[in-house]
């Protein structure tokens, strides 16, 4: 044995050369693997017994308590291994006839020393865990007694789990008794045993399987699909997954040659991806396997990604870049989408998915919920804009079933559309770690199909129905139910009644995904527009590279914060070195607009928000000065400190004052005034009316969170019930203004400390009719709590049964009130940007940079900031955080409102850059008019232009540049896309994918191409012109 040094993983071809060099060590059994997460290699020299040489089963039984990989000689992953004493353990590998009868079998096994769920049982956090080989035998199998135990197995649970008084049940307990009294431990009570087993299953049914298993294709309304749910990251870090994919797929590779009628499902286009890089020759017999049919690489995404938190973009990127993976790999694209554990599915999914190829959606995880049971099993999943995805929950209740009689009951027992179908998909095999389908579960299904057949397809058991993918599944619902016609149909958002608190764990994780969504779309548009007005290169292999990183660090367990330190280590320098790359590559890309420095004072204030037409206070030098550009500008204008009051309609800040125990911020149209250390009052003098509910005061709330032993996951009603109200203390004015007055004040809070600046521009935030200024807060906070949880609240002067929440390409509205269970349900729901709360008239939106946890009951607006949970991490969110927000008053309700892109601009501050911008590429060539409900949201280089493997821009061919635009306030839109001063000789609508569509006319109109799009609400629409 060679044990690899620290925390490495060596590849085979390293580890073999250090056995072959002698530079491991003699073990047996007993030996110790460790410590944690530590990999160790062992070469096996097996000889077999002369007088076992033409025996048939002769295995190795090999447990490491930990998971191991097998290889042969050439370094071709053969079997992965699950030790210990748990359902999901896989121990046994059978060696190959040819190296029986040569009688010398060599084998490599990589140990890894942890679990198949990390250090669990032991902990999720000790370093120190250590595991022994338990067992390292060969023996031969009498198979015939082993067929005996899947009997007996299949026969106690049909008696144990079917109702006591069925025919079923009682047939089989029946003849698990006469088992029992024949088997008297010889080889003749086996077949004794075999033959009575043959009342339950049918007389002959194996040899029937034997002869034509495709028969057993035909019958079935339980579709039974192999599944691997490998968590890309959770309970250990990413280099462990990597393994658990080669060890879990290699499995199932063996178990296709063995059982014709298996079919094997598998997501995420990451996993491939580092199979294809670290296991070459698995991944070639995977590629043959998809070849066949029966591995069917599927699910479109890049990882199995959250769905709540990634903005519109960030999820078209998910598709964009799986749906590549698949089509260059293996010659076609997924067309389902498969999130099977993700925590609750945002309403603009279905219209990204349709616009990316895929037609379906396949899940689990609202069987979960906690209050409301959901309504269906199989149904049109309509989102907001109306796309529609034939859906399907899986009635089993879990993506990792063990084919057990209980579990495949539930196909008829939970299918709540039994009045339409009663086909169903059972998605079988050990998940979360890894693992996947094993010998035991597909001699169940087996045994299920025979027992249902022989029972006449009683409806008792669902007859089992195998040899067919997911893709086949929904083909056939789609075809008899007249494409989803005959089933029901749910609006919305999938809500997933649990895990409501990773909306806020992890907060650095957040912060860092948002500022990287924001950069990357930062960086495309200007190396786009560098690469059409310079002869700059668009650095589109590094573009994609950051992309992937992205992608990857959108999965379901890493962007919710529900994961263990060692890989939110993984995250962080993930995020670090994307940051970084986005930076540089930015830099460069400006660089490459602006001309030459005449100065070294000369700066840029750079608006990356061309669309949005803006307008704020920069600091420049200590001094505070008006940055404006209008629509289509890509800089920004300053105007002297002096003239801000000298703006039309601009508020005036200088009544900062304080008067005894209160102080008072203030411009011409808002008062805010502190007292006791909370915001008393918000006061618009404008409109006359307070904001602040009656007697209500405003502030940060430290509420404990002591949820199932403080999980990151869970946040619980109950939990708003035991609260403390925050009080600001060494409350200061730092700034009287005249452009920005600022106050400064601490908070203690337990063990932690946040110092906080409290602003009021003397600007309005926008130069939209209904705008205000907003009420800023920047905050540092020192956070060392653990079980609390910190919000900010804002009870309302104003009624409305709902309120507006920002989502991917959109918003949604959710109730305040809490008629119904499902209106309960929703304590705490997320949001990207800001949520808004208005009645007619008038409303208020509380804005964020990076905090997706919101939460609306009746008139009090909450916005989550952090929590303090201590499991996985117990390290969570320890340590300093910046963190913003702001209180955006305005008139009219939010569809009247300006809210959208103030938000934008929040989140976008705009940015000093050294040097000018060269004449002639100071404005946006693309602008949108007509519309101000349409957003143009990403400018990109199109991926035609670009080899789809390597990135290396073609030589021949026109450049082509994509416009992807979004409707978001809900309704009907014509919209004008002016392009100029670019030639166009054509344009054309595609898909997420880039495919095209339609070609679109384009208008000659004084010098300016248009094009004329009309969009229904909630629409998405991605332009592709060529130059």
């Amino acid at each position: 044995m060679w044990s690899a040094p620290d925390h490495t993983k060596p590849t085979f071809e390293e580890a073999k050369s250090k056995l072959e060099k002698g530079e491991g060590r003699k073990v047996e059994r007993g030996v110790r693997f460790g410590p944690s997460w530590t990999n160790h290699w062992l070469k096996l020299t097996i000889n077999i017994p002369s007088s076992w040489r033409s025996k048939d089963d002769v295995e190795l039984n090999f447990d490491p308590s930990c998971e191991a990989m097998i290889y042969d000689e050439s370094g071709l992953s053969l079997q992965g291994i699950t030790g210990a004493f748990d359902y999901n353990r896989r121990v046994e590998y059978i060696i190959p006839q040819k190296e029986v009868r040569a009688g010398k079998c060599i084998r490599y096994i990589e140990v890894s020393a942890n679990g198949v769920f990390g250090m669990l049982p032991q902990s999720y956090t000790r370093k120190d865990v250590f595991y022994t080989l338990e067992t390292i035998e060969i023996v031969v199998v009498n198979s015939e007694a082993r067929a005996l135990m899947y009997d007996f197995d299949m026969i106690s649970q049909l008696a144990d789990s079917l109702p006591e008084n069925s025919p079923m049940s009682n047939r089989a307990r029946a003849i698990g008794n006469d088992i029992m009294n024949a088997f008297d431990g010889t080889l003749d009570g086996v077949a004794k045993g075999r033959r009575l087993a043959q009342g339950a299953f049918g007389s002959g049914w194996e040899k029937e399987y034997e002869a034509d298993p495709e028969q057993f294709k035909q019958k079935g309304n339980l579709w039974a699909i192999g599944y691997c749910h490998i968590d890309t990251a959770w309970l250990w870090p990413w280099r462990v997954t990597q393994q658990k994919v080669a060890r879990s797929w290699s499995s199932q590779i063996d178990l296709m040659d063995r059982y014709p009628e298996f079919r094997f499902m598998a997501t995420s286009a990451q996993h491939f991806a580092w199979l294809e890089q670290l296991y070459p020759k698995l991944f070639k017999k995977v590629q043959e396997k998809v070849r066949t049919g029966q591995f069917e690489a599927n699910g479109a995404c890049w990882v199995e990604t959250d769905a709540n938190i990634p903005s519109g973009e960030s999820l078209c990127r998910q598709f964009l870049y799986g749906q590549k993976y698949f089509e260059t790999r293996f010659g076609k694209r997924s067309d389902i989408l498969i999130l099977p554990d993700t925590f609750g599915f945002g309403p603009q999914l279905p219209q990204i998915a349709r616009l990316s190829g895929c037609y379906s959606y396949f899940s689990h995880k609202l069987n979960w919920s906690k209050i409301n049971r959901f309504p269906f099993t199989s149904f049109n999943w309509v989102g907001l804009d109306g796309s529609q995805l034939l859906s399907h929950i899986t009635p089993i209740q879990r993506y990792d079933s063990v084919c057990n009689v209980e579990e495949i009951s539930r196909a008829n027992n939970y299918n709540q559309n039994l009045d339409v179908t009663s086909d169903a998909v059972i998605a079988f095999g050990h998940g979360d770690g890894g693992g996947g389908p094993r010998p035991l579960l597909m001699e169940r299904l087996r045994r299920a199909h025979a027992a249902a057949i022989h029972g006449h397809e009683s409806e008792e058991l669902p007859t089992i129905k195998q040899g067919g993918t997911l893709s086949d599944f929904f083909a056939h619902l789609r075809k008899i139910t007249n494409n989803g016609t005959k089933l029901p149909t749910w609006n919305g958002e999938l809500y997933l009644e649990m895990h409501r608190g990773v909306q806020t764990s992890q907060s650095n994780t957040k912060r860092n995904f948002r500022k990287s969504e924001i950069l990357l779309r930062q960086v495309e548009l200007f190396s786009t527009l560098a690469s059409v007005y310079t002869g700059y290169a668009y650095p589109k292999e590094r573009i994609d590279r950051a992309y992937e990183t992205l992608c990857l660090c959108m999965f379901h367990d890493t962007l919710p914060g529900s994961s263990i330190r060692l890989a939110v280590e993984d995250y962080d320098k993930a995020f670090a070195e994307l940051l970084s790359t986005g930076k540089e590559l930015l830099s460069g890309a400006v660089k490459a607009l602006s001309s030459r420095l005449r100065d070294t004072s000369d700066f840029t204030v750079l608006n990356t928000l061309p669309g949005v037409p803006r307008r704020e206070l920069v600091e420049i030098q200590g001094n505070y000065q008006l940055a404006a550009a209008s629509t289509g500008s890509l800089t920004a204008t300053l105007s002297p400190s002096q003239s801000v009051k000298g703006v039309s309609g601009e508020a005036d800040p200088r009544q900062v004052e304080q008067k005894g125990g209160r102080i008072t911020l203030a411009n011409d149209h808002l008062a805010i005034a502190f007292e006791s250390g909370r915001i008393f009052s918000i006061y618009d003098k404008e409109e006359g009316r307070e904001i602040l509910a009656h007697g209500c005061t405003a502030g940060f709330t430290l509420f404990e969170d002591r949820t199932d032993s403080g999980e990151a996951w869970e946040w619980e009603q109950y939990e708003l019930d035991k609260f403390e109200p925050l009080q600001f203390t060494d409350v200061k004015i730092s700034s009287r203004g005249p452009q920005r007055g600022v106050i400064e004040c601490s908070l203690s809070l337990g063990h932690s400390k946040a110092s906080i600046k409290i602003s009021l521009d003397a600007i309005r935030a926008s130069e939209h009719a209904s705008s205000k200024s907003i009420l800023r807060f920047d905050c540092h906070l020192d956070w060392h709590e653990r079980l609390r949880l910190l919000k900010f609240e804002l009870p309302l002067a104003l009624f409305s049964d709902f309120a507006t929440y920002d989502c991917a390409f959109g918003v949604q509205r959710r109730p305040t009130s809490r008629n119904t269970s499902w209106e309960a349900a929703k304590w705490e729901v997320p949001a990207h940007k800001f949520a808004d709360y208005s009645e007619y008239g008038y409303g208020v939106a509380l804005l964020n940079d990076c905090k997706y946890g919101y939460a609306a009951q009746g008139n009090l607006l909450t916005l989550s900031l952090f929590k303090a949970p201590i499991s996985p991490d117990e390290e969570a969110d320890q340590g300093p955080h910046d963190v913003r927000f702001a209180i955006l008053p305005h008139k009219g309700t939010y569809a009247e409102s300006d809210v959208q892109n103030i938000a934008h601009a929040f989140n976008s501050p705009l940015m000093m850059y050294p040097g000018l911008l060269s004449s002639g590429h100071e404005t946006l060539p693309f602008r949108v008019e007509g519309a101000p409900n349409v957003l143009l949201e990403t400018i990109k280089r199109g991926e035609a232009d670009f080899d789809p493997i390597t990135g290396a821009e073609l030589t021949q061919g026109s450049k082509t540049i994509i416009l992807r635009l979004h409707e978001h306030m809900g309704g009907r839109a014509r919209a004008r896309l002016v392009i100029h001063p670019l030639q166009i000789s054509k344009a054309e609508l595609v898909n997420v994918l880039e495919d095209s569509i339609e070609e679109v006319d384009l208008t000659l109109e004084v010098e300016r191409d248009i094009i004329d799009l009309e969009f229904r609400g909630f629409e998405i629409k991605t332009v592709k012109i060529t130059l």
